[in-house]
């Protein structure tokens, strides 16, 4: 199975952040804090005692396109109940079942955070953050509003831990619990070189920006759908394209992608951006992906050529 700056200091939840991720979340209430195991070991990633070693049925696994979080390694893992299976017969939205855990580690040097999923019942999903202690020997559950500043990502800029509120804002708005875990995420890559090359940008899109962007979350009504679908592979007809190539703001002056010109291209003035009321995404981050900014510039400007091939600067793993 096939197993991505600018220093600016700006607060992770601001009054403007808060009111985009009130719409995402399509303004619902907080999730009531359910029963979490109080310390990670006990949600059953490794063994007991060894949080080097894996637990019986713990697989890891790395999607295609990887969502920018501030530099921060990453490494996830999944585990199924015993006997289950995923259902994909929907390619588009695959059915987990219930007790399906997913974990998700983030670190600079060492590890800081490790965030949890679980499929508790049907249509019921837990999400929980843990802070690794010093000593690495195991991890604390974070408080239910998250932790800011837990740390620095780089030099002035502070790295924040989301509260499980946050979690909703990305996991709740339309592309359904699990985000990096599916067809998409795990398929292989077209072996058309342009195509190739033109999904990766819409790949990066998709990781990034899709699980708000969507013709089925709380932000349909914008008309921009952002998810790479499983039969697109990049194709000219892909929603992404279609969507944002020529098509002006809903609100305000502009175009959301100029062919050819990324500096007017407001998907791009978004992603370079680090104004809490301007960001995209606007949750997660607090620096600039120069690399994946480059990546989407490219892409901008190929679409303004004829041949829409473009080279992706190499995005690292886990990024």
């Amino acid at each position: 199975m096939p197993l991505v700056a600018r220093n600016r200091r700006t607060p992770a939840i601001t009054l403007g952040g808060l009111a985009l991720l009130l719409a995402a979340c399509g303004n619902a209430p907080p999730p009531a804090a359910p029963d979490l195991p109080a310390r990670l070991s006990e949600t059953g990633l490794f063994e007991p005692g060894n949080p080097e070693r894996l637990a019986a049925g713990v697989t890891p696994y790395a999607p295609r396109h990887v969502l920018w979080s501030d530099g921060a390694a990453k490494r996830r893992w999944i585990r199924l109940p015993a006997g289950t299976a995923i259902d994909t017969s929907d390619p588009e939205r695959w059915r987990f079942p219930v007790g399906t855990r997913l974990w998700k580690e983030f670190a600079f040097e060492r590890r800081v955070e490790t965030r949890f999923l679980e499929h508790v019942a049907e249509g019921r999903w837990h999400f929980a953050t843990y802070l690794w202690r010093e000593d690495g020997k195991d991890a604390d559950l974070a408080p239910e509003a998250g932790v800011r500043g837990v740390r620095e990502s780089t030099a002035g800029v502070p790295y924040d831990v989301p509260g499980r509120r946050d979690c909703l804002a990305c996991h709740g708005s339309g592309l359904g619990p699990v985000l990096g875990y599916s067809s998409v995420q795990l398929s292989d890559t077209p072996e058309d070189a342009p195509l190739a090359r033109r999904q990766a940008a819409l790949g990066y899109l998709h990781a990034n920006c899709a699980h708000c962007h969507n013709d089925a979350g709380p932000l349909r009504t914008l008309g921009l759908d952002l998810r790479l679908r499983p039969a697109d592979a990049g194709a000219p007809t892909s929603a992404a394209l279609t969507t944002a190539l020529g098509v002006a703001l809903r609100q305000g002056p502009g175009t959301r992608v100029v062919p050819g010109e990324p500096a007017a291209s407001a998907v791009w003035q978004r992603m370079a951006s680090r104004l809490p009321t301007r960001q995209m995404p606007p949750l997660g981050t607090n620096r600039v992906h120069e690399r994946g900014l480059e990546l989407i510039a490219e892409w901008i400007r190929a679409e303004g050529r004829a041949d829409p091939a473009l080279t992706p600067p190499t995005l690292s793993k886990g990024k």
